[in-house]
């Protein structure tokens, strides 16, 4: 992995754009407060077969999941890449398998509205 896409990897573009589709197609898909909900509303694991929406951190590990080539470093990289376009700074790089998830505490916020999500992975989508 070059250092660009250590910085802000294609995963981002790519995985933006799969989730604000989704999202705008079915906004009842994005949720608050856990990784991922059940139809009845209960917390589940983004993988899980009972899952039905998604936080955005869910979304994003639903697709970056367990067994795909680099996984860590990868979802790393996504993170970084979605709490960068928010306008946090990127960890020093003695630092380089920490992930700050500022992006997470902003999904989570009192009166954040799926909208604004979808904005956010516009924005990831189409970073330079």
């Amino acid at each position: 992995m070059s250092l660009n896409e250590y910085v802000f990897p294609e995963d981002a573009r790519t995985i933006a754009r799969d989730i604000a589709k989704e999202f705008r197609a079915c906004p009842s898909h994005w949720t608050q407060g856990v990784a991922a909900r059940s139809r009845c509303g209960y917390a589940a694991e983004a993988s899980s077969p009972r899952a039905v929406c998604w936080c955005l951190k869910g979304a994003i590990d639903l697709r970056l999941h367990d067994g795909i080539p680099d996984q860590f470093r990868r979802q790393l990289a996504v993170y970084r890449a979605f709490d960068l376009v928010l306008g946090y700074p990127l960890p020093p790089a003695h630092m380089k398998d920490y992930a700050a998830l500022h992006f997470t505490t902003w999904n989570d916020q009192r009166g954040r509205t799926v909208e604004e999500v979808i904005a956010l992975c516009d924005k990831v989508a189409s970073f330079p």
